[in-house]
C-alpha cells in the first residue's frame, strides 16, 4: 500500500488525526459494499463522446494546454472503475487522459488512476480508444472526477509487424530528446472478421553512462486475432517545474519501486499533464533504467488550507545500478 498522506507536509500532517498517519482513512460504510463494481468493462464500455458533448466544456479539436474534450465520471467505489471508449478516434492522434478529482471529504483523499488504455479497430474501419479509470483498493473513499481527454499527433510512426494474440513487441527509441516527455499510440489495422485490439503494456526510460537517453515501451496485441498496427510515437515539450512542488530527490536500488509526488497539480486542472522521467546514475560504469508502473491524479482536503491536488508516479528501478528518478511533466 502506498503511503501518500505519510509525505505531506510536516506541518499538514501533525494536523491529521492519527488514523491518517498510516494511510489507513477511514472508508464509509457505502464504500466498503458490493458497489466496488465495474461501470461500463472492457467489453461493453461507456460512450465517452456521447459524455463529452452534454459536458459545458466540449471542444472538437485539440489545444496545447487544455483538454480537447472533458466530462464527469460517475462515482466510483474504492476497488471500483469505469471503463470509457472514445469512438470514431482520428486515425492520426495519439490519446492521453487526465483526471480532476473532486467530492472529497474532509481529512479524506480522493485518488483515481488511468489503469490501463487501448486502441481498437473495428471491421467497419472506426478506430476506438478505450481506458479503464480505477479507484484502488487501498484507497480512501468512493469518489469522481472530471476526466480530461486531449491527443497528440504523431511525430513519426512505423509497422508493429504482424501480431498473434497474446504477443509482443519491444521498441526502443534511441537518442531521445532528454528535455521532451514521449507518448505513444497505435492504429491497428482493418481484420474484417473481428476487432483487431492493440496496447501499450510498458514505458520506460532508460539514461546511458554516455548521456544518450532512450525510450522503451511494449505494444501487445491482446485481441482474439492475428494483426498488425501502426505505432505512432510524439514527443511533448516539458514545462518549467523549478517553481513547483515536488517529493525530495532520493536515490532507488535495482527492483525497488519508489513513488514521486508532485504536490500542487491543479485541483480543477483544464489541461492533460503527462509525466515523464529524468535520470541521475550514482554510477560511472553503468546507466539507469526505470519504468513507469502507472500514477495516480489525486485531492486533498488540508485541514484550514482548502483542497488540495497531488500527482502521485510510481516507478520501478529496472536497471542494475542505484539511480535517482525525478518526475518530467508535458502539459496537453
Amino acid at each position: 500500500m502506498r503511503r501518500h498522506v505519510l509525505r505531506l507536509a510536516a506541518a499538514t500532517a501533525a494536523l491529521l488525526p492519527a488514523v491518517l498517519l498510516g494511510a489507513a482513512l477511514a472508508v464509509p460504510a457505502s464504500a466498503t459494499s458490493a458497489s466496488a463494481a465495474v461501470s461500463g468493462s472492457a467489453a461493453n464500455p461507456r460512450d465517452a463522446r456521447a459524455a463529452a458533448a452534454k459536458s459545458a466544456g466540449f471542444k472538437v479539436a485539440a489545444g496545447v494546454g487544455h483538454a480537447a474534450v472533458n466530462w464527469q465520471s460517475g462515482t466510483i467505489a474504492v476497488g471500483g472503475s469505469e471503463t470509457w471508449t472514445w469512438n470514431n478516434a482520428a486515425a492520426d492522434a495519439i490519446y492521453e487522459v487526465g483526471i480532476a478529482p473532486k467530492d472529497v471529504e474532509e481529512y479524506n483523499q480522493c485518488a483515481l488512476r488511468v489503469a490501463r488504455s487501448w486502441y481498437v479497430k473495428m471491421p467497419t474501419g472506426q478506430r476506438q480508444f478505450r481506458f479503464t479509470v480505477v479507484n484502488g483498493a487501498d484507497h480512501h473513499q468512493a469518489c469522481q472526477g472530471k476526466i480530461l481527454l486531449n491527443w497528440a499527433v504523431p511525430g513519426t510512426s512505423f509497422s508493429s509487424g504482424t501480431l498473434n494474440p497474446g504477443a509482443t513487441t519491444s521498441v526502443t527509441w534511441r537518442h531521445a530528446n532528454p528535455t521532451k516527455v514521449y507518448v505513444v499510440g497505435l492504429n491497428p489495422t482493418v481484420n474484417t472478421n473481428s476487432n483487431c485490439t492493440l496496447e501499450i503494456t510498458s514505458t520506460t526510460y532508460t539514461q546511458l553512462v554516455n548521456g544518450e537517453k532512450q525510450f522503451k515501451f511494449t505494444a501487445k496485441n491482446i485481441g482474439t486475432v492475428a494483426c498488425s498496427g501502426t505505432i505512432q510515437l510524439a514527443w511533448l515539450d516539458t514545462i518549467d517545474t523549478s517553481e513547483l512542488w515536488f517529493d525530495d530527490p532520493r536515490a532507488v536500488s535495482p527492483n525497488a519501486k519508489d513513488t514521486l509526488g508532485w504536490f500542487d497539480y491543479p485541483v480543477g486542472a483544464t489541461a492533460v499533464y503527462v509525466p515523464g522521467l529524468s535520470l541521475k546514475s550514482t554510477s560511472t560504469a553503468a546507466g539507469c533504467q526505470f519504468r513507469i508502473l502507472g500514477y495516480d491524479f489525486g485531492a486533498f482536503l488540508r485541514f484550514q488550507e482548502g483542497m488540495s491536488g497531488s500527482l502521485w508516479m510510481d516507478v520501478q528501478n529496472t536497471g542494475s545500478v542505484l539511480c535517482t528518478p525525478r518526475i518530467q511533466l508535458a502539459k496537453m
